[in-house]
């Protein structure tokens, strides 16, 4: 049986289950000068304890939203070379492609809080050139008035969801940043920036939104952003084209509007005098989101609008782009709206801009997000009031089932621990526990200092090793291994997991997230099992 590492202050209740004690380190300073300012990590939670309720720039430090509890970021944390900046000139028309194939990773932060990956706004177009290039309609910039604008759409319908976001931004004096916001509509109640520098904020007409600074530099930005809930995909069109009357749409060019024509007319067969906004949307969200990723490329006849929409194939950006067009065609407020890993539409109905995937994600996001300071949870949507044909791939499909809080370490860059080992095929993470008879788990952390205590840092890695046998002692071969660690005040979190080998035998690093509490924790290694492995823990 493993050695018990015991606390002098508290005793584990069984052998196998090791008490840490996590601590913060004072690191020396000789030699170093003196420290005239050093950045203090900040710990929502123990903000809360101590009766803090707002942090710096006015923001509440914790607020409860439709989807949890989220905390406000730290507005003074330092910005380093691996934090996802914002600052780069972004691109001011989309040129559609035939490059109809599905790509494996893409690249992707999120900076907000409910998480709201991967819907990310970052790019809107509402306006269609005569080469299909897509521009905004109305680009002038209008100074956002940040805690006074009013939300549209609160009136009708009533539900707000808030969110924070933290964005890094490389700030050049007068120019303005191109800054993600969490959906077309959003307003912001409050903003600021650290280091403090003269700023405001600016919308153009479709709702994409800038920074614009009096100096240059590297800085955060923290937002809170209220929108209204059903614009994130709860909302439907009326059924009276009446009430779209008052709505400007971009008129297409000639061309383009003869070619969505025919297409609406031979292809759709929508007839707009017997068919509402409602059913025409539901048609063109029925069609393209039975579009087919595909290595061979549309056939090419001149007109990439006709060859895509025809062919029906296409990712998100080809699925997006056809919508537009044909919605635009027949007097639907539409947008283009993408980022970095993903594409979609926004619809109008007057008062409200609604979000709608049309699927065609990719395979699998690479996350660049920095790790917040407390897991954030994602966000909950609405119900699609829309159906998916089956093998659709939406986007929320491209982050990984039950994914945790996404996050690239305190600064940015790496993880908060070791990214362990793939979980073996017999005991996939999220598989049923096994009900053949219990199994035996040891487990060991070697080096430790005595046999009493075993006292770590947030963030630094200890190592852990063990085995698990079988009811028999026979050795249980590629099962899962996750450790534990829990508390009286914290709960339980899972902080790693480990295959075993050939032996029955595991070995590996692991490291406390940062996030934890400083305390006394108790580390289990637990197996689901496999096989004639049943479940087993080394308490």
């Amino acid at each position: 049986m493993a050695p018990s590492l015991r606390s002098p202050r508290a005793r584990a209740a069984s052998r196998g289950a090791l008490l840490l004690v996590l601590s913060i380190a004072v690191p020396a300073l000789a030699q170093q000068g003196p420290v005239l300012h050093e950045w203090v990590p900040y710990d929502p939670t123990v903000e809360s304890e101590l009766g803090v309720v707002k942090t710096q720039g006015g923001f509440d430090v914790e607020k409860l939203t439709t989807s949890g509890k989220i905390t406000a970021p730290d507005p003074g944390r330092p910005i380093d070379t691996k934090t996802p900046v914002y600052g780069a000139k972004a691109d001011e028309k989309f040129v559609p492609d035939r490059d109809t194939r599905r790509v494996d990773r893409l690249p992707y932060d999120d900076p907000f809080r409910p998480r709201l990956a991967p819907f990310k706004r970052l790019v809107a177009f509402d306006l269609v050139d005569s080469d299909y290039s897509l521009r905004v309609a109305d680009p002038k910039r209008v100074k956002v008035d940040v805690g006074v604008e009013a939300l549209k759409g609160v009136a009708a319908y009533k539900a707000v969801d808030v969110f924070y976001a933290d964005v890094a931004v490389d700030l050049n004096a007068g120019v303005p940043v191109r800054i993600p916001s969490a959906v077309g509509g959003n307003i912001i109640k409050r903003a600021h920036v650290s280091p403090p520098v003269a700023f405001k904020l600016e919308r153009d007409g479709a709702d994409n939104l800038f920074i614009l600074a009096e100096s240059s530099g590297k800085a955060r930005l923290v937002m809170e952003i209220e929108a209204a809930r059903d614009a994130f995909g709860g909302a439907e069109l009326s059924e009276d084209w009446a009430d779209l009357g008052h709505v400007t749409v971009p008129a297409l060019p000639a061309a383009v509007q003869h070619a969505a024509d025919e297409f609406v007319t031979k292809d759709l067969r929508i007839d707009k005098a017997t068919s509402s906004p409602r059913d025409v949307v539901r048609a063109l969200v029925r069609y393209f989101r039975e579009f087919k990723e595909s290595e061979d490329p549309p056939p090419n006849t001149g007109d990439i609008y006709l060859d895509l929409v025809r062919a029906k194939k296409g990712v998100c950006r080809h699925r997006a782009f056809g919508f537009l067009i044909t919605a635009l065609s027949m007097k639907i407020p539409t947008r283009f709206v993408h980022n970095e890993a993903h594409a979609w539409v926004e619809v109008g109905n007057g008062s409200l801009w609604y979000r709608i995937d049309l699927g065609g994600a990719g395979r699998l996001l690479d996350d660049k997000t920095e790790k917040p300071e407390k897991e954030q949870p994602a966000y909950s949507s609405p119900d699609d009031p829309y159906s998916w044909p089956a093998g659709a791939t939406k986007g929320s499909d491209l982050l990984p089932p039950s994914s945790p809080s996404p996050g690239t370490g305190p600064t940015g860059g790496g993880t908060t621990s070791p990214t362990p080992p793939p979980s073996p095929p017999s005991s996939a993470s999220g598989s049923a526990p096994s009900t053949a008879p219990p199994s035996k788990v040891t487990l060991a952390v070697p080096g430790a200092p005595s046999e009493d205590a075993l006292e770590l840092l947030r963030l630094r890695e200890f190592v852990v090793k063990g085995r698990v046998v079988d009811a028999s002692g026979a050795p249980c071969k590629s099962v899962r291994v996750d450790f534990k660690i829990s508390s009286n005040t914290a709960g339980e979190r899972v902080v790693g997991t480990l295959p075993t080998d050939a032996d029955g035998n595991y070995e590996g690093k692991l490291a406390i997230p940062r996030e934890a509490n400083l305390g006394e924790y108790t580390l289990v290694a637990h197996t689901p099992g496999a096989g004639t492995c049943g479940q087993g823990s080394s308490e």
